[in-house]
Order: C-alpha cells, then structure tokens, then sequence
C-alpha cells in the first residue's frame, strides 16, 4: 500500500489565487498572562498580537526586513 503525501495549500487571504508564504505583522493589540515562576513568585508576560493575516509575497509589503504587512493593513494606516 502506497503512502499518501498531505500537502497543505493555504490560498492568499487578499486575491485568493496564490500561495500564501506571509503572515501579517501587523501590530493590533497588547496581550498579557501570568507566567508562574515558582511557587513564591509569579509575574505578567506581555506580548504583541499581530494582523497575522496568511498572504501572498504579491499582497503584502515589506515594510522594514523582515515585517511584513497586508495590503488591507497597509490601507488602513494611509487612511
């Protein structure tokens, strides 16, 4: 019997046709939780959450190397 080979596929989020290679880095909020320690001592990790739309090296621009952001982003700060 013959093995099946999955190959994952996942269509650009902007024009639907390419392959997407990209997640936006689009920064959209602040994101924040306990990190337990020990048991004497606990603090609160922050983080930022991206856009993280799946696009295309077509639909998104690079904006410094290696940030990236999403065409529906990019036009959201040229207003």
């Amino acid at each position: 019997m013959k093995a099946l080979s999955i190959t994952t596929f996942i269509k650009c989020a902007i024009c639907g046709k390419r392959q997407a290679k990209i997640l936006c880095d689009m920064p959209v909020g602040r994101g924040k939780n306990l990190h337990i320690k020990n048991d004497r001592e606990n603090s609160f990790k922050e983080w930022t959450i991206t856009c993280d739309k799946a696009v295309c090296e077509k639909c998104s621009v690079e904006v410094n190397p290696g940030i990236h952001f999403c065409k529906d982003c990019l036009s959201k700060i040229k207003g």
